[in-house]
């Protein structure tokens, strides 16, 4: 099969681009993957990818780069089904103008189209959870209408989106997460000068992700030999280091970069525990973390 597959991300920054990749992998066994997507500061390839990523270009202004990037998928789109003339088209979007446009072009060129949902738009900030959750209802309303089908990461994302947008019957399956056993096993972790309780977060870091609140924990527990190690980046930085100073935990919770995907399995296998402090909330309580499944491996 040959699938074009378009995906709204910045690929060269984005924590998360080892889901696409990995999967791209598995699918390149049988199928022709053509990955179309965004990116900041540069075009990377990958080892492993037989198929050239295509890239496009956005502005890099943060207040109108989404708008930008969703008039050129839309420009874009029938270019690129013209040269590669996919069986199937795969959308991760809240993109509603593409979403449109890609129904309309699968009856002119007789392919399959599908909208592949990972997240419910979890970003914090009142302006900008406005303007997601009207963009993500707005695509799945034409997609279930309009689509071969829609793919959702887990049985409660599925149930959660056909209650909550009122959507028609369609067809749907689950694509849930998974994660290669063999890179992410385990190892004995490195000896530490001082042994500990070693805690470990990796991946996005937002203000809704509970990290505040372990570090609330942490300061009443001061006599526990314990540390605590985030590893990543995102807008939620400078909010955990004003909570992280508030309870003088300076000493035992650091904020480190992100590394490299192929590094994150001796990152996990340097901690004693991988946590994801999630609190309940719907955003949360229908994901299925990919993390979560890297820790257990390991």
């Amino acid at each position: 099969m040959n699938i074009l597959w378009i995906l709204e991300k910045q690929f060269d920054v984005s924590l998360d681009r080892a889901t696409w990749l990995e999967t791209i992998k598995v699918l390149q066994k049988k199928h022709t993957i053509r990955l179309v997507t965004g990116y900041l500061n540069n075009k990377p390839q990958f080892s492993g990818i037989r198929d050239e990523i295509v890239y496009i270009s956005v502005s890099k202004i943060p207040v109108v780069k989404r708008f930008f990037l969703y008039l050129k998928q839309v420009k874009i789109l029938e270019k690129y089904v013209i040269k590669y003339r996919p069986n199937a088209l795969i959308l991760n979007s809240l993109n509603p103008m593409i979403v449109h446009k890609a129904a309309k072009l699968a009856k002119k060129y007789s392919f399959r189209t599908y909208l592949d949902i990972r997240t419910l738009p979890v970003q914090s900030g009142l302006i900008r959870g406005v303007i997601d959750n009207y963009l993500f209802r707005k695509s799945l309303t034409i997609a279930a209408n309009n689509f071969s089908g829609i793919s959702y990461i887990t049985n409660e994302m599925q149930r959660y989106c056909i209650e909550k947008y009122k959507l028609v019957k369609h067809n749907s399956s689950i694509w849930t997460s998974a994660v290669d056993s063999e890179k992410f096993k385990p190892t004995p972790p490195n000896d530490r000068k001082e042994p500990c309780l070693k805690l470990l977060y990796h991946g996005t870091i937002v203000e809704n992700r509970g990290l505040d609140k372990v570090i609330e924990a942490f300061s009443l527990l001061p006599d526990l030999n314990i540390n605590f190690d985030i590893v990543g980046n995102g807008n939620g930085i400078k909010f955990l280091k004003g909570v992280i100073e508030k309870h003088n935990e300076l000493s035992r919770i650091k904020i480190l970069p992100p590394v490299p995907y192929e590094q994150v399995p001796d990152v996990i296998n340097d901690a004693d525990l991988g946590i994801l402090p999630f609190q309940p909330w719907n955003g949360w309580n229908t994901s299925s973390p990919i993390k979560l499944f890297e820790y257990l491996s390991c």
